[in-house]
């Protein structure tokens, strides 16, 4: 009984990793796009400007 629980709790905690890793991609990913969205926006505003 004692090996299953342990061994229960070894997966338990790789899901946990393997959660983590995802959240932690997918932050990575959200950051980039909103990096390239606004940095778009300013260049698109100033090109703007400067044609005024």
């Amino acid at each position: 009984m004692r090996g299953e629980v342990a061994r229960l709790q070894g997966e338990r905690e790789e899901v946990t990793r393997q959660g983590e890793r995802l959240h932690n991609g997918a932050r990575e990913q959200l950051l980039d796009g909103a990096r390239e969205w606004l940095c778009n926006g300013i260049s698109t505003y100033a090109v703007r400007e400067k044609r005024k």
